[in-house]
C-alpha cells in the first residue's frame, strides 16, 4: 500500500485580503483563512458583536467540514469519519496556532471581559 501524503495549505492569507474585501458582493462574510488537508478543511471566520455595555467587538470562529463527490457534484458535510479525525485535529491546531500568533489568543466574552484560557 502506497503512503498518502497530507498537504496542509492555506488560502486567503490575512495580508492578502483587507477586512473590507472579506465581504463578497452578495454581502456574505468571506473566510479570513482556510486550512485544508485532503478532503477536510478548517475555515477561520471573522465576526463582530456587541457587548452588554453596547461596545462593538470582533471575534473569530472556526468551521470544520469534509468535501466529497456525490453523483459527480461536490458536496460538503459537517460530519467526519473515523479516518478524518487526525486531519481534523491537525487543521484545528493549525488554525489555533495561526490565531494565537496573529494575536487573537485573547477572546472577548459577551460581558466585555477578555479571556485568555488555553
Amino acid at each position: 500500500m502506497q503512503a498518502q501524503q497530507t498537504i496542509v495549505h492555506s488560502e486567503l492569507g490575512a495580508s492578502q485580503v483587507s477586512s473590507e474585501q472579506r465581504v463578497a458582493a452578495n454581502g456574505k462574510n468571506l473566510p479570513e483563512k482556510k486550512f485544508s488537508a485532503g478532503a477536510i478543511s478548517a475555515t477561520v471566520w471573522k465576526n463582530s458583536g456587541t457587548s452588554k455595555q453596547g461596545e462593538p467587538f470582533e471575534y473569530r470562529t472556526i468551521s470544520l467540514q469534509r468535501s466529497f463527490k456525490k453523483d459527480g457534484a461536490w458536496q460538503n458535510a459537517n460530519s467526519l469519519r473515523l479516518n478524518d479525525l487526525p486531519k481534523a485535529a491537525l487543521l484545528l491546531n493549525k488554525a489555533f496556532e495561526w490565531l494565537v500568533l496573529k494575536g487573537e489568543g485573547a477572546e472577548r466574552k459577551e460581558d466585555g471581559e477578555e479571556s485568555t484560557e488555553f
